[in-house]
């Protein structure tokens, strides 16, 4: 699953409520900044995709429910959104393996649930 890249600075802003992000997955698409059009960078796209292949074994809408369910409970813990972002399981999975091209090719279905009882560095 390669995801439908769409490059656009506008839908960034938008998704992401003004954010600064630099990608976003919602399946089947990829949203990037403009700037990776010319200078693709495969870290990020690679990060976006596992994002997809989640999404996709969760059927969306539980991916969501997951994501919502873990932003509650650590935002009660650690009380900055940043923190509470870079500790949610599907980001952990996806930083940790994001430079690792082969990764989705061995991936074994529903790798993010380690993460959420992993203990955080």
């Amino acid at each position: 699953m390669k995801g439908i890249i769409i490059y656009s600075d506008v839908l960034i802003r938008i998704l992401t409520f003004g954010g600064s992000w630099l990608g976003i997955a919602r399946f089947p698409f990829i949203i990037l900044r403009s700037s990776y059009k010319v200078n693709p960078d495969m870290g990020i796209i690679n990060h976006e995709r596992i994002h997809l292949y989640q999404q996709a074994e969760c059927l969306i809408l539980i991916w969501w429910f997951i994501w919502v369910i873990e932003v509650i409970f650590k935002s009660l813990y650690y009380r900055s959104f940043s923190k509470v972002y870079y500790s949610l399981s599907f980001e952990r999975e996806a930083y940790s393996n994001q430079d690792n091209s082969s990764y989705l090719d061995n991936r074994k279905w529903f790798s993010f649930i380690k993460y959420i009882y992993m203990k955080e560095e």
